[in-house]
């Protein structure tokens, strides 16, 4: 907030890289890739690469967004999601009757949760391999 206090209008924009936030490369590269699988189905896949010179941990945040239905209407139905682990992969399950398309009061929708061990930024002269 100083920092655009004391900026005139001819000077340049304040842009984030001079925070100084990646002066030693200390960040996180997220790709988001989506694929149709069906006329009703959306793939979402989150890709977080380490580009620190050390393992870090970062915490992701899926958010599902629904229309609040619920906040003037007594009785109704509000979204419901789950926590599940099976075979290793933790999976977030959403109920409600918006995400239904056939007629039925409830619909369930699934996002599968997959993590891997962090590891640290390739040696200078070296690329960190990019989703493929």
């Amino acid at each position: 907030m100083a920092e655009n206090a004391r900026r005139g209008r001819s000077d340049y924009e304040f842009e984030l890289l001079d925070t100084g936030v990646f002066d030693e490369d200390r960040y996180f590269d997220l790709f988001v890739e989506y694929a149709k699988e069906s006329p009703e189905e959306i793939l979402i896949r989150l890709t977080a690469i380490n580009r620190g010179p050390q393992a870090a941990t970062l915490h992701l945040l899926p958010t599902l967004w629904f229309r609040n239905t619920w906040a003037h209407a007594p009785g109704a139905l509000r979204p419901l999601l789950r926590r599940t682990e099976s075979g290793g992969c933790t999976t977030i399950r959403a109920s409600h009757r918006s995400l239904a398309s056939d007629g039925s009061p409830v619909r369930e929708i699934r996002a599968a949760l997959h993590g891997e061990r962090d590891e640290p930024r390739a040696p200078p002269g070296e690329s960190n391999a990019s989703p493929a």
